[in-house]
């Protein structure tokens, strides 16, 4: 009988991480480093889910569009979008 290794959360994200950064599919690497590939894809699919952004991955700069649209001050117009569920989302310029 085997017996069953328990792993926090903090484990299993290190674990992840070296299966993303091996080159080897899942099952390759469960099977390499007698994981159960089940119970991997379980908890990866628990930590991608809320997986917060690494401090060594930097977001995309925002790019400033407002140049491109030139609308004068004056004009008018209306914009209303069906979001389903009865909501709708009204915008107005006077």
């Amino acid at each position: 009988m085997t017996r069953r290794t328990r792993r926090t959360a903090q484990q299993w994200q290190a674990i992840i991480d070296r299966q993303a950064d091996s080159g080897e599919s899942a099952s390759q690497f469960c099977d390499s480093n007698a994981l159960s590939y089940p119970v991997f894809c379980r908890w990866r699919a628990k930590l991608t889910s809320t997986k917060p952004i690494r401090l060594t991955e930097k977001p995309a700069p925002l790019i400033d569009l407002s140049s491109l649209v030139s609308i004068p001050q004056r004009q008018v117009w209306d914009i209303e979008l069906e979001l389903g569920d009865g909501m709708t989302l009204r915008m107005r310029r006077a």
